[in-house]
């Protein structure tokens, strides 16, 4: 949806104030875009206007065409979100900055092998295998991220908010990718180098 002129320079403002930090995890680099505190993306008022990552935006971000592959609905009560995006952070720089795809399962590891990186995954793929536990809080439903929207707007039509017996435990799970245009522009996104990685997913990006 296009901004008018007044939005899209509150817009513009709240970003260069961020000074290129995440105001929700402090990550410096990469891309920042509006994050709505009220969780209402019409309200543009400075007050309700914060600047983040994708990472951090991602339960904002579930409209998006590509939501289904770029975010893992889980259930985690005991971890918060913004620790979540700090880890798969973490892991998914290390493996881009050393030439490997972050796209990784229990069938695709990465071949970076020290310690650090090795307990990252452990930890990644636990959260992973915590959409099932999700499956089970709904009854056997197993959403995508997108199906997520539905899920929402059918409780909050105005808004779309995630409904509180869900905020309790519901999480996003970075997978990846996050794709721009057709093409995945992920390492972009988290601020990696060498540039030339960012295109490391573009053939796996769904048609």
């Amino acid at each position: 949806m296009a901004l008018d002129r007044g939005d899209a320079e509150t817009r513009l403002s709240v970003i260069a104030d961020a000074t290129d930090v995440c105001a929700i995890c402090t990550a410096r680099g990469g891309w920042l875009d509006l994050y709505f505190l009220d969780n209402d993306a019409r309200n543009f008022r400075r007050s309700n206007l914060i600047a983040a990552c994708p990472l951090c935006r991602s339960c904002q971000s579930l409209h998006r065409s590509h939501a289904a592959i770029e975010f893992l609905p889980v259930w985690v009560t005991e971890i918060p979100q913004i620790a979540i995006n700090r880890l798969t952070r973490l892991l998914h720089q290390r493996l881009i900055s050393a030439g490997e795809t972050p796209i990784i399962d229990h069938r695709n590891r990465p071949a970076l092998d020290d310690q650090t990186t090795r307990d990252l995954v452990s930890t990644y793929l636990a959260l992973a295998n915590r959409n099932v536990r999700l499956r089970i809080i709904l009854g056997g439903y197993a959403p995508n991220a997108r199906d997520l929207v539905t899920l929402f707007y059918a409780v909050d039509p105005g808004r779309g908010s995630c409904p509180e017996k869900l905020s309790v435990g519901l999480r996003l799970l970075p997978l990846g990718r996050y794709v721009v245009d057709g093409r995945d522009r992920y390492a972009a996104a988290l601020g990696v180098e060498p540039p030339a990685l960012d295109a490391i997913n573009t053939d796996l990006v769904a048609a």
